[in-house]
């Protein structure tokens, strides 16, 4: 299967920015619940700034590597979103199972071949890494 460009990779010209996910081990209650933060949820937030105009294009310019990475194994959510108040800005929100999810689902974009040429190519870009330790419900 080809998995195309993952959404949140972006034209050599784009800078982004990411802090890499640590190694380590964390401690949560007895041994069994010993987790190292390879094994903790992945969470990859970031923003895109395009020209107003062309947002619903670069949006849609996505859908096929969205729904592709969605089908990765590991993936928990994956959506790249027009911002309700800014009309040049999307949103990128991906929620991984583990750092390995992650690995693979970007091994596997650098192995895509190119976008095919004319599709919106973004102003700039910010894509940034969190490593979660833990969570609680807050609705539901």
């Amino acid at each position: 299967m080809t998995l195309g460009r993952c959404p949140c990779s972006l034209p050599q010209r784009v800078a982004t920015s990411g802090v890499p996910a640590v190694a380590g081990s964390v401690t949560h209650g007895d041994e069994k619940d010993r987790r190292t933060k390879e094994d903790h949820v992945v969470i990859v937030g970031g923003s895109f700034e395009v020209e107003p105009d062309q947002r619903e294009e670069f949006l849609a310019g996505r859908r096929d590597a969205i729904k592709a990475a969605r089908a990765e194994a590991g993936c928990l959510e994956y959506a790249v979103t027009a911002d309700p108040i800014e009309p040049g800005r999307a949103v990128l929100y991906e929620r991984w199972a583990d750092q390995a999810a992650l690995d693979a689902h970007l091994a596997g974009m650098r192995q895509a071949p190119p976008p095919p040429p004319g599709g919106v190519t973004p102003k700039s870009a910010t894509v940034v890494v969190y490593d979660i330790s833990g969570e609680r419900r807050l609705v539901g």
